[in-house]
Protein backbone atom coordinates (compact mmCIF):
# COMPACT_ATOMS: atom_id res chain seq x y z
CA UNK A 1 0.00 0.00 0.00
CA UNK A 2 1.78 3.31 -0.59
CA UNK A 3 2.51 5.91 1.77
CA UNK A 4 -0.30 8.54 1.13
CA UNK A 5 1.45 10.97 3.76
CA UNK A 6 4.36 11.27 1.30
CA UNK A 7 2.74 11.01 -1.92
CA UNK A 8 0.34 13.92 -1.03
CA UNK A 9 3.42 15.70 0.08
CA UNK A 10 5.13 14.92 -3.69
CA UNK A 11 1.74 16.31 -4.83
CA UNK A 12 1.79 19.42 -3.28
CA UNK A 13 5.17 20.14 -4.22
CA UNK A 14 4.83 19.57 -7.89
CA UNK A 15 1.65 21.28 -7.91
CA UNK A 16 3.34 24.25 -6.16
CA UNK A 17 6.04 23.73 -8.96
CA UNK A 18 3.86 24.44 -11.75
CA UNK A 19 1.84 27.35 -10.00
CA UNK A 20 5.32 29.26 -9.59
CA UNK A 21 6.51 27.73 -13.11
CA UNK A 22 3.23 30.12 -14.64
CA UNK A 23 3.81 32.90 -12.50
CA UNK A 24 7.45 33.48 -13.00
CA UNK A 25 6.81 33.25 -17.18
CA UNK A 26 8.81 36.00 -18.17
CA UNK A 27 6.13 37.63 -20.81
CA UNK A 28 3.95 37.17 -18.58
CA UNK A 29 5.46 39.56 -15.41
CA UNK A 30 5.82 41.80 -18.49
CA UNK A 31 2.06 43.08 -19.00
CA UNK A 32 1.36 46.25 -17.16
CA UNK A 33 -2.54 46.47 -15.87
CA UNK A 34 -4.82 47.71 -18.84
CA UNK A 35 -1.98 46.42 -21.26
CA UNK A 36 -3.41 43.57 -24.13
CA UNK A 37 -3.28 40.62 -22.30
CA UNK A 38 -3.79 42.00 -18.41
CA UNK A 39 -7.11 40.66 -18.10
CA UNK A 40 -6.01 37.42 -19.68
CA UNK A 41 -3.08 37.65 -16.63
CA UNK A 42 -5.79 38.19 -14.12
CA UNK A 43 -7.74 35.69 -15.28
CA UNK A 44 -4.98 33.52 -14.82
CA UNK A 45 -4.03 34.43 -11.35
CA UNK A 46 -7.46 34.25 -10.13
CA UNK A 47 -7.79 31.00 -11.24
CA UNK A 48 -3.95 30.11 -9.78
CA UNK A 49 -4.84 31.24 -6.64
CA UNK A 50 -7.87 29.13 -6.57
CA UNK A 51 -5.86 25.58 -7.03
CA UNK A 52 -3.63 27.13 -4.33
CA UNK A 53 -6.34 27.69 -1.94
CA UNK A 54 -7.70 24.47 -2.28
CA UNK A 55 -4.34 22.36 -2.05
CA UNK A 56 -3.92 24.69 1.53
CA UNK A 57 -7.41 23.65 2.06
CA UNK A 58 -6.07 19.86 2.00
CA UNK A 59 -2.61 20.62 3.74
CA UNK A 60 -4.08 21.98 6.43
CA UNK A 61 -6.96 19.08 6.93
CA UNK A 62 -4.25 16.22 5.78
CA UNK A 63 -2.64 15.38 8.69
CA UNK A 64 -5.79 14.72 11.30
CA UNK A 65 -7.95 12.67 8.20
CA UNK A 66 -8.29 9.26 8.13
CA UNK A 67 -7.01 7.22 6.13
CA UNK A 68 -9.87 7.15 3.43
CA UNK A 69 -9.86 10.52 3.81
CA UNK A 70 -6.08 11.21 3.11
CA UNK A 71 -6.79 9.27 -0.10
CA UNK A 72 -9.54 11.33 -1.06
CA UNK A 73 -7.20 14.13 -0.34
CA UNK A 74 -4.16 12.54 -2.49
CA UNK A 75 -6.76 12.59 -5.39
CA UNK A 76 -7.57 16.08 -5.00
CA UNK A 77 -4.23 16.98 -5.04
CA UNK A 78 -4.00 14.75 -8.00
CA UNK A 79 -6.58 16.80 -10.09
CA UNK A 80 -5.20 19.82 -8.51
CA UNK A 81 -1.75 18.97 -10.52
CA UNK A 82 -3.49 18.33 -13.94
CA UNK A 83 -5.61 21.44 -13.68
CA UNK A 84 -2.07 23.30 -12.86
CA UNK A 85 -0.28 21.89 -16.39
CA UNK A 86 -3.84 22.65 -18.10
CA UNK A 87 -2.97 26.25 -17.65
CA UNK A 88 0.08 25.86 -18.87
CA UNK A 89 -1.64 25.65 -22.36
CA UNK A 90 -1.90 29.68 -21.72
CA UNK A 91 1.65 30.34 -22.33
CA UNK A 92 1.78 30.81 -26.03
CA UNK A 93 -1.23 33.46 -25.43
CA UNK A 94 0.95 35.41 -23.08
CA UNK A 95 3.60 35.66 -25.31
CA UNK A 96 1.30 36.36 -28.39
CA UNK A 97 0.00 39.29 -26.04
CA UNK A 98 3.73 40.59 -24.96
CA UNK A 99 4.78 40.37 -28.43
CA UNK A 100 2.33 40.16 -31.09
CA UNK A 101 2.94 38.30 -34.52
CA UNK A 102 -0.09 40.74 -36.23
CA UNK A 103 0.60 43.82 -37.23
CA UNK A 104 -0.60 47.00 -35.18
CA UNK A 105 -3.23 47.54 -37.92
CA UNK A 106 -4.64 44.41 -37.26
CA UNK A 107 -4.29 44.58 -33.62
CA UNK A 108 -6.23 48.13 -33.92
CA UNK A 109 -8.85 46.70 -36.19
CA UNK A 110 -9.43 43.78 -34.02
CA UNK A 111 -10.12 46.12 -30.85
CA UNK A 112 -12.47 47.83 -32.74
CA UNK A 113 -14.82 45.12 -33.67
CA UNK A 114 -14.38 44.28 -30.29
CA UNK A 115 -16.44 47.82 -29.53
CA UNK A 116 -18.39 47.75 -32.51
CA UNK A 117 -20.00 44.41 -32.11
CA UNK A 118 -20.19 43.25 -28.17
CA UNK A 119 -20.48 46.97 -27.10
CA UNK A 120 -17.40 46.47 -24.87
CA UNK A 121 -13.93 46.54 -24.64
CA UNK A 122 -12.26 42.67 -25.18
CA UNK A 123 -8.88 42.13 -23.93
CA UNK A 124 -8.64 40.13 -27.32
CA UNK A 125 -5.56 38.04 -27.63
CA UNK A 126 -4.63 37.18 -30.70
CA UNK A 127 -3.02 33.41 -31.05
CA UNK A 128 -1.32 32.13 -33.72
CA UNK A 129 -2.24 28.35 -33.63
CA UNK A 130 -3.77 26.16 -36.76
CA UNK A 131 -7.13 27.57 -37.14
CA UNK A 132 -10.04 30.68 -36.65
CA UNK A 133 -11.43 29.81 -33.21
CA UNK A 134 -12.23 31.10 -30.13
CA UNK A 135 -11.75 31.20 -26.13
CA UNK A 136 -13.84 33.26 -23.66
CA UNK A 137 -12.47 33.35 -20.05
CA UNK A 138 -10.33 30.31 -21.08
CA UNK A 139 -10.36 28.84 -17.50
CA UNK A 140 -13.68 29.33 -16.65
CA UNK A 141 -14.67 25.83 -16.68
CA UNK A 142 -12.35 24.91 -13.85
CA UNK A 143 -14.14 27.51 -11.48
CA UNK A 144 -16.60 24.58 -10.62
CA UNK A 145 -13.81 22.31 -8.99
CA UNK A 146 -12.11 25.62 -7.67
CA UNK A 147 -14.97 27.06 -5.36
CA UNK A 148 -14.51 29.99 -7.43
CA UNK A 149 -17.04 32.21 -8.52
CA UNK A 150 -17.93 33.58 -11.82
CA UNK A 151 -15.69 36.85 -12.62
CA UNK A 152 -16.62 40.05 -14.00
CA UNK A 153 -14.85 43.25 -15.53
CA UNK A 154 -12.87 42.88 -18.85
CA UNK A 155 -13.22 39.66 -21.40
CA UNK A 156 -10.31 37.59 -21.98
CA UNK A 157 -10.90 36.63 -25.50
CA UNK A 158 -8.31 34.20 -26.96
CA UNK A 159 -8.30 35.10 -30.85
CA UNK A 160 -6.67 31.55 -32.40
CA UNK A 161 -5.79 32.33 -36.03
CA UNK A 162 -3.76 29.91 -38.54
CA UNK A 163 -0.06 31.10 -37.70
CA UNK A 164 0.69 31.02 -41.76
CA UNK A 165 -1.34 34.13 -42.34
CA UNK A 166 -0.56 36.55 -39.68
CA UNK A 167 0.27 38.56 -42.88
CA UNK A 168 -3.04 37.86 -44.69
CA UNK A 169 -4.84 40.97 -43.83
CA UNK A 170 -7.40 40.58 -46.24
CA UNK A 171 -8.55 38.28 -43.76
CA UNK A 172 -9.09 40.41 -41.15
CA UNK A 173 -12.92 40.66 -41.27
CA UNK A 174 -12.65 36.47 -40.67
CA UNK A 175 -12.26 38.05 -36.84
CA UNK A 176 -15.67 39.51 -36.63
CA UNK A 177 -17.16 35.96 -36.74
CA UNK A 178 -14.66 35.37 -34.25
CA UNK A 179 -15.78 38.50 -32.17
CA UNK A 180 -19.55 37.52 -32.84
CA UNK A 181 -19.05 34.71 -30.53
CA UNK A 182 -18.33 36.69 -27.64
CA UNK A 183 -21.64 38.55 -28.68
CA UNK A 184 -23.19 35.62 -28.66
CA UNK A 185 -21.81 34.02 -25.44
CA UNK A 186 -22.74 37.50 -23.36
CA UNK A 187 -26.29 38.36 -24.80
CA UNK A 188 -29.34 35.99 -24.61
CA UNK A 189 -29.43 36.23 -28.55
CA UNK A 190 -29.13 32.94 -29.30
CA UNK A 191 -32.22 31.91 -26.87
CA UNK A 192 -34.13 34.87 -28.11
CA UNK A 193 -33.60 33.21 -31.84
CA UNK A 194 -34.22 29.43 -30.59
CA UNK A 195 -37.33 30.85 -28.68
CA UNK A 196 -38.93 32.51 -31.38
CA UNK A 197 -39.11 29.13 -33.64
CA UNK A 198 -39.54 26.21 -31.03
CA UNK A 199 -42.87 27.74 -29.93
CA UNK A 200 -44.32 27.35 -33.60
CA UNK A 201 -46.44 24.24 -34.00
CA UNK A 202 -44.88 23.69 -37.05
CA UNK A 203 -41.48 23.65 -36.06
CA UNK A 204 -41.87 21.75 -33.13
CA UNK A 205 -43.06 19.25 -35.13
CA UNK A 206 -40.32 19.16 -37.16
CA UNK A 207 -37.98 19.08 -34.85
CA UNK A 208 -39.85 15.93 -32.90
CA UNK A 209 -40.06 13.97 -36.70
CA UNK A 210 -35.98 14.49 -37.26
CA UNK A 211 -35.31 13.37 -33.68
CA UNK A 212 -37.39 10.24 -34.22
CA UNK A 213 -36.07 9.30 -37.04
CA UNK A 214 -32.57 10.15 -35.61
CA UNK A 215 -33.55 7.82 -33.02
CA UNK A 216 -34.30 4.91 -35.14
CA UNK A 217 -31.83 5.31 -37.69
CA UNK A 218 -28.65 5.72 -34.92
CA UNK A 219 -30.88 2.61 -32.55
CA UNK A 220 -30.25 5.35 -29.47
CA UNK A 221 -33.31 6.50 -27.38
CA UNK A 222 -35.47 9.67 -28.20
CA UNK A 223 -34.12 11.65 -25.67
CA UNK A 224 -30.58 11.35 -26.51
CA UNK A 225 -31.29 11.78 -30.01
CA UNK A 226 -33.20 14.93 -29.21
CA UNK A 227 -30.19 16.68 -26.78
CA UNK A 228 -27.53 15.92 -30.30
CA UNK A 229 -30.41 17.73 -32.55
CA UNK A 230 -30.85 20.54 -29.88
CA UNK A 231 -27.33 20.79 -29.53
CA UNK A 232 -26.61 20.88 -32.98
CA UNK A 233 -29.28 23.43 -33.82
CA UNK A 234 -27.67 25.90 -31.18
CA UNK A 235 -24.31 25.60 -32.76
CA UNK A 236 -25.79 25.93 -36.31
CA UNK A 237 -27.78 28.75 -35.01
CA UNK A 238 -24.57 30.23 -33.15
CA UNK A 239 -22.17 29.67 -36.57
CA UNK A 240 -24.88 31.66 -38.70
CA UNK A 241 -25.49 34.61 -35.91
CA UNK A 242 -21.80 35.49 -36.38
CA UNK A 243 -21.65 35.27 -39.79
CA UNK A 244 -24.28 37.95 -39.54
CA UNK A 245 -22.70 39.76 -36.18
CA UNK A 246 -19.50 39.76 -39.14
CA UNK A 247 -21.41 40.78 -42.48
CA UNK A 248 -24.14 43.75 -40.75
CA UNK A 249 -20.56 45.27 -38.96
CA UNK A 250 -18.03 44.80 -42.32
CA UNK A 251 -20.37 44.57 -45.01
CA UNK A 252 -19.23 42.25 -47.97
CA UNK A 253 -15.71 42.00 -46.89
CA UNK A 254 -16.21 39.58 -45.08
CA UNK A 255 -18.06 37.25 -47.52
CA UNK A 256 -14.88 37.99 -50.04
CA UNK A 257 -12.66 37.02 -46.58
CA UNK A 258 -14.69 34.04 -45.90
CA UNK A 259 -14.93 32.63 -49.00
CA UNK A 260 -11.60 32.89 -49.99
CA UNK A 261 -10.60 31.11 -46.91
CA UNK A 262 -13.30 28.49 -46.75
CA UNK A 263 -14.50 27.54 -49.96
CA UNK A 264 -10.91 25.81 -50.30
CA UNK A 265 -11.89 23.55 -47.13
CA UNK A 266 -15.54 22.95 -47.48
CA UNK A 267 -18.76 23.72 -49.82
CA UNK A 268 -21.62 21.70 -49.77
CA UNK A 269 -20.75 19.87 -46.89
CA UNK A 270 -22.49 19.62 -43.45
CA UNK A 271 -20.33 19.44 -40.12
CA UNK A 272 -21.57 18.48 -36.60
CA UNK A 273 -21.14 22.46 -35.77
CA UNK A 274 -21.26 24.34 -38.72
CA UNK A 275 -23.39 24.22 -41.75
CA UNK A 276 -22.68 24.07 -45.14
CA UNK A 277 -20.53 26.65 -46.51
CA UNK A 278 -22.48 27.02 -49.83
CA UNK A 279 -25.50 27.51 -47.60
CA UNK A 280 -23.32 30.37 -45.32
CA UNK A 281 -22.59 32.09 -48.27
CA UNK A 282 -26.24 32.10 -49.75
CA UNK A 283 -27.22 33.61 -46.10
CA UNK A 284 -24.36 36.26 -46.77
CA UNK A 285 -26.08 37.44 -50.17
CA UNK A 286 -29.44 37.27 -49.31
CA UNK A 287 -28.55 40.35 -46.44
CA UNK A 288 -26.01 41.94 -48.94
CA UNK A 289 -28.81 41.80 -51.72
CA UNK A 290 -31.20 43.11 -49.42
CA UNK A 291 -29.48 45.94 -47.63
CA UNK A 292 -28.29 47.60 -50.58
CA UNK A 293 -24.72 46.32 -50.73
CA UNK A 294 -24.93 44.05 -53.96
CA UNK A 295 -25.94 46.90 -55.77
CA UNK A 296 -22.91 48.84 -54.62
CA UNK A 297 -20.37 46.48 -55.38
CA UNK A 298 -21.58 43.70 -57.99
CA UNK A 299 -20.95 45.84 -60.74
CA UNK A 300 -17.21 46.34 -60.16
CA UNK A 301 -16.41 42.44 -59.74
CA UNK A 302 -19.58 40.92 -61.84
CA UNK A 303 -17.55 37.86 -62.52
CA UNK A 304 -16.67 36.90 -58.99
CA UNK A 305 -20.44 37.96 -57.68
CA UNK A 306 -21.71 36.05 -60.44
CA UNK A 307 -19.77 32.84 -59.23
CA UNK A 308 -20.55 33.46 -55.55
CA UNK A 309 -24.02 33.58 -56.36
CA UNK A 310 -24.91 30.81 -59.12
CA UNK A 311 -22.32 28.28 -58.38
CA UNK A 312 -21.69 28.68 -54.58
CA UNK A 313 -25.13 29.82 -53.17
CA UNK A 314 -26.85 28.18 -55.76
CA UNK A 315 -25.35 24.33 -54.68
CA UNK A 316 -27.96 22.20 -52.93
CA UNK A 317 -25.98 21.29 -49.37
CA UNK A 318 -25.56 17.46 -49.34
CA UNK A 319 -28.46 16.05 -46.68
CA UNK A 320 -27.20 12.85 -45.20
CA UNK A 321 -29.88 12.25 -42.56
CA UNK A 322 -33.19 13.58 -41.46
CA UNK A 323 -31.38 15.61 -38.33
CA UNK A 324 -29.21 17.16 -41.09
CA UNK A 325 -32.37 18.13 -43.48
CA UNK A 326 -34.15 19.60 -40.48
CA UNK A 327 -31.08 21.77 -39.92
CA UNK A 328 -30.86 23.08 -43.41
CA UNK A 329 -34.57 23.48 -43.20
CA UNK A 330 -34.04 25.12 -39.89
CA UNK A 331 -31.46 27.48 -40.67
CA UNK A 332 -33.01 29.21 -43.97
CA UNK A 333 -36.95 29.70 -42.14
CA UNK A 334 -34.62 31.31 -39.12
CA UNK A 335 -32.95 33.39 -41.36
CA UNK A 336 -34.78 36.95 -40.91
CA UNK A 337 -34.93 36.20 -37.08
CA UNK A 338 -31.27 36.23 -37.29
CA UNK A 339 -31.02 39.17 -39.40
CA UNK A 340 -33.33 40.98 -37.38
CA UNK A 341 -31.42 40.07 -33.72
CA UNK A 342 -28.08 40.55 -35.04
CA UNK A 343 -28.86 43.86 -35.96
CA UNK A 344 -30.85 45.09 -33.17
CA UNK A 345 -27.50 43.78 -31.31
CA UNK A 346 -25.25 45.76 -33.50
CA UNK A 347 -27.38 48.82 -33.67
CA UNK A 348 -25.62 52.09 -35.04
CA UNK A 349 -22.66 49.45 -35.91
CA UNK A 350 -24.49 48.38 -38.77
CA UNK A 351 -22.55 49.43 -41.79
CA UNK A 352 -24.39 50.54 -44.22
CA UNK A 353 -23.38 51.04 -48.16
CA UNK A 354 -24.20 55.24 -47.99
CA UNK A 355 -21.28 55.39 -45.04
CA UNK A 356 -18.95 53.32 -47.88
CA UNK A 357 -19.81 54.86 -51.24
CA UNK A 358 -18.02 58.84 -49.86
CA UNK A 359 -15.20 57.27 -48.37
CA UNK A 360 -14.10 55.00 -51.42
CA UNK A 361 -13.59 57.46 -53.41
CA UNK A 362 -11.07 59.03 -51.42
CA UNK A 363 -9.12 55.87 -50.83
CA UNK A 364 -9.48 55.14 -54.85
CA UNK A 365 -7.75 58.73 -55.33
CA UNK A 366 -5.25 58.29 -52.48
CA UNK A 367 -4.36 54.72 -53.54
CA UNK A 368 -3.76 55.65 -57.27
CA UNK A 369 -0.82 58.23 -55.97
CA UNK A 370 0.58 55.22 -53.58
CA UNK A 371 -1.00 57.32 -50.88
CA UNK A 372 -1.94 55.60 -47.43
CA UNK A 373 -5.58 55.60 -47.17
CA UNK A 374 -5.93 56.76 -43.32
CA UNK A 375 -7.23 60.17 -43.48
CA UNK A 376 -10.31 61.92 -45.12
CA UNK A 377 -9.90 65.42 -47.21
CA UNK A 378 -11.84 67.13 -44.28
CA UNK A 379 -8.70 65.93 -42.20
CA UNK A 380 -11.08 62.92 -40.21
CA UNK A 381 -9.90 59.65 -39.98
CA UNK A 382 -11.25 57.19 -42.82
CA UNK A 383 -13.02 54.32 -41.22
CA UNK A 384 -11.36 51.46 -41.15
CA UNK A 385 -14.46 49.30 -42.59
CA UNK A 386 -13.98 51.42 -45.87
CA UNK A 387 -10.58 50.52 -45.87
CA UNK A 388 -10.65 47.07 -45.67
CA UNK A 389 -13.43 46.55 -47.93
CA UNK A 390 -11.52 48.55 -50.38
CA UNK A 391 -8.49 46.46 -50.24
CA UNK A 392 -10.36 43.54 -51.00
CA UNK A 393 -12.44 45.70 -54.47
CA UNK A 394 -8.52 46.98 -55.43
CA UNK A 395 -7.41 43.51 -56.12
CA UNK A 396 -10.31 41.77 -57.12
CA UNK A 397 -11.64 44.77 -59.71
CA UNK A 398 -7.73 43.85 -61.57
CA UNK A 399 -8.54 40.57 -62.50
CA UNK A 400 -12.12 39.23 -61.88
CA UNK A 401 -12.00 36.12 -61.75
CA UNK A 402 -12.83 33.00 -59.14
CA UNK A 403 -9.37 32.52 -58.55
CA UNK A 404 -8.30 36.03 -57.65
CA UNK A 405 -10.15 35.46 -54.43
CA UNK A 406 -7.42 32.51 -53.40
CA UNK A 407 -4.19 35.01 -55.86
CA UNK A 408 -5.11 38.11 -53.54
CA UNK A 409 -4.09 36.82 -50.30
CA UNK A 410 -0.70 36.05 -51.75
CA UNK A 411 0.09 40.11 -52.61
CA UNK A 412 2.18 40.95 -49.34
CA UNK A 413 2.48 44.45 -50.66
CA UNK A 414 -0.97 45.00 -51.49
CA UNK A 415 -1.79 43.90 -47.33
CA UNK A 416 0.67 45.35 -45.97
CA UNK A 417 -0.12 48.96 -47.33
CA UNK A 418 -3.30 48.52 -46.28
CA UNK A 419 -2.96 47.32 -42.90
CA UNK A 420 -0.52 50.09 -42.83
CA UNK A 421 -3.51 52.42 -43.83
CA UNK A 422 -5.79 51.21 -41.17
CA UNK A 423 -3.15 51.48 -38.26
CA UNK A 424 -2.64 55.54 -39.02
CA UNK A 425 -6.63 55.72 -39.36
CA UNK A 426 -7.02 53.99 -36.12
CA UNK A 427 -4.27 55.92 -34.23
CA UNK A 428 -5.51 59.52 -36.00
CA UNK A 429 -9.42 58.57 -34.67
CA UNK A 430 -7.50 58.22 -30.77
CA UNK A 431 -5.96 61.25 -31.25
CA UNK A 432 -8.85 63.00 -32.74
CA UNK A 433 -10.69 61.91 -29.51
CA UNK A 434 -11.15 64.61 -26.93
Amino acid sequence: MADLDSEFGFLAASAKRSIDLLRAYPEQTSIKADERGSALRGHIEYTLAGVESKLQDAAVNFPAATPSEQAEYVKRARLLNSLVRFMHRSVPWVSQAATPSLALGALYFIDELGERICGMRLDAVPNAADEYSTERWPFQPLFKDLGLAVQSGPRPVVLNFPRLESASHLLLPIYAHEVGHTAVWETAILQDVIDAHSSESAFSAAFNKARDDTAASAKISQREAGYILAWRLNAWTTEMLCDQCAIQALGPSYLYAFASFLLSESWDEPGERHPPTCVRVAHMLDYLAGSGWSASVETDIPAISSWLKDQVAATSAKQPDAATSFLLAAMHEMRPTIREHTAKQLGASVYLPSEFAPEASVISELTRYDTLPAQRHDGGPLDRRAIILSAWLSVLEADDQPATLANALGDVRTQAFFAKAIEMSALLAAWSQP
